[in-house]
This record gives C-alpha cells, sequence and structure tokens, in this order.
C-alpha cells in the first residue's frame, strides 16, 4: 500500500510531499514524491487518546488548562475579554471542573 501526503519529519522539523509504502503493517519506504493530496503524514505518530482535534483547538483559543478554581477561570475568561472587541465570541477549552475547590461545571 501506497499512502500520500505531506508528511512532517520531526527530526528536521520539516514538511515535504512524500509517500509511504506499507507492507505486512509495516513501512517499508519513505520517499519524496509530487502530488497534489492535501492530508499530512506523522510517521510513527500514535494518539493513544488525546483527543487531538480538541487540543489544537484548545491551543487556538482560551486555554484553561491547569486553572485551579472557578474563580481563577473567571479572571482569565475576564483578562481575555479585554484583547477583544465588544461582541466577539470568547471560547475557552481545557478546564477541568473536578480539580476545582467549588467541584462544579461553570
Amino acid at each position: 500500500m501506497i499512502i500520500k501526503g505531506n508528511i512532517v519529519d520531526i527530526l528536521n522539523r520539516s514538511i515535504f510531499k512524500g509517500e509511504i509504502e506499507v507492507s505486512d503493517g509495516k513501512i517499508i519506504d519513505i520517499r519524496p514524491s509530487e502530488h497534489d493530496v492535501k492530508n499530512y503524514i506523522l510517521p510513527g505518530f500514535i494518539d493513544a487518546h488525546g483527543h487531538l482535534k480538541g487540543i489544537g483547538y484548545r491551543e487556538l483559543s482560551l486555554n484553561l488548562q491547569e486553572i485551579p478554581s472557578l474563580n481563577k477561570t473567571l479572571q482569565a475568561v475576564r483578562s481575555y475579554l479585554s484583547s477583544k472587541a465588544a461582541g466577539e465570541w470568547v471560547i475557552g477549552r481545557g478546564w477541568i471542573d473536578k480539580v476545582w475547590p467549588e467541584k462544579r461545571f461553570p
């Protein structure tokens, strides 16, 4: 099987158009090639259970991860609001209400 895509080379911090040849569930070869495929390939990347898309969205919005309380979360939201235009949506992700002293959903 040949899988074509934009291959992310973590060691060399680069992305190149290429293809990966797979046989019996193992990578046999990785080589450059020209194609118009828009997908990305991360050889050897295994997402054990990271909700990868959600993590990406969290990093592009108000990151509320590791904030220790509801009060501190509200402070972070207020601070973030000061950089936004009136009426602009605020999207935040990453809070874990179970670790807050209030033990409740915001």
